[in-house]
């Protein structure tokens, strides 16, 4: 799979994913993003509430715990990258689902 990378708006280089099929793909469904003064950390993991009997024996539950899939740094630019990637193709997704 390639993507266009834009290198300060002067050149671009065509950027090729290798073995991308080979790398599985997690369910995730909790995010963390932590700023370092730097750059910023992204947690993605995946968490699953416990199966109570009944609904008062979840009562006492303040937390479940939740299994990190990865975690990346980001720049500020490269997060913002990433936000307007993620924007980009919820509203085209939106899109074709209104159609």
């Amino acid at each position: 799979m390639a993507g266009t990378q834009k290198n300060n708006g002067q050149a671009q280089i065509q950027i090729v994913w290798e073995n991308l099929s080979e790398t599985p793909v997690m369910a995730a469904n909790t995010f963390l993003l932590q700023y370092t003064g730097h750059e910023f950390v992204l947690s993605i993991g995946f968490a699953v509430a416990p199966d109570f009997a009944k609904p008062e024996d979840a009562a006492g539950t303040q937390e479940i715990p939740a299994k990190a899939i990865g975690r990346i740094c980001l720049t500020a630019s490269r997060l913002n990258e990433l936000v307007s990637m993620f924007q980009q193709a919820l509203s085209e997704t939106q899109s074709t689902i209104k159609q």
